[in-house]
């Protein structure tokens, strides 16, 4: 990803992965302007398995890396969540949607933990393309699709996610951020 005109926009961005041990790989350039330059994957989308990306659905859109560092930004100037971004990955077309829960002081629950006032901000994540069609994750209402993000404020204007949370049937899934490991600028180590 790059920062110019006071917004952070996507170069390139290149996934694999392996899947019932099969690579699975994409990559998509992006112009200075927004415009997608290529889009390649590997091996092309089964349209017998995902749904279609239509051509139109990948106009105005951008990484996740960098719908998640314009929000960081967002955040740090606003003190709020908000907006919705457009996004493809190469393999997949989906919306994001951040919005303000509210503040919120997290107590570490682990040594490691966060501890203090964090933002808690909903994601929302709406499917538009390239998802599996025998999921039934599409047809969820937006509650089931959507996680809790904690950002943390600190030294110099820096927001990070401190906390995740996902809810599913077998319980709710959390990762937080290791606060004793991670060298964040300004703070003492505690290492």
């Amino acid at each position: 990803i790059d920062f110019q005109a006071n917004q952070w926009h996507p170069v390139y961005l290149s996934l694999s992965r392996i899947t019932k041990s099969k690579q699975i790989a994409s990559s998509v350039h992006w112009s200075a302007s927004g415009d997608i330059l290529s889009d390649v994957q590997q091996p092309p989308l089964d349209l017998d398995k995902v749904f279609p990306i239509p051509g139109k659905l990948k106009q105005n859109v951008i990484d996740p890396y960098s719908a998640v560092m314009r929000q960081l930004d967002h955040i740090a100037t606003t003190g709020k969540c908000a907006g919705s971004y457009e996004i493809y990955d190469g393999l997949r077309r989906f919306e994001m949607q951040f919005d303000t829960v509210g503040d919120i002081d997290l107590l570490a629950d682990r040594p490691y933990g966060f501890d203090g006032t964090a933002l808690h901000c909903q994601i929302i994540v709406l499917p538009k393309g390239g998802h599996r069609i025998e999921s039934s994750w599409h047809k969820k209402p937006d509650k089931d699709r959507q996680l809790s993000v904690f950002f943390g404020r600190f030294p110099q204007g820096l927001v990070l996610p401190v906390r995740v949370e996902i809810e599913a049937p077998i319980g709710t899934g959390v990762a937080r951020l290791n606060m004793i490991r991670s060298n964040i600028p300004g703070m003492a180590s505690a290492r």
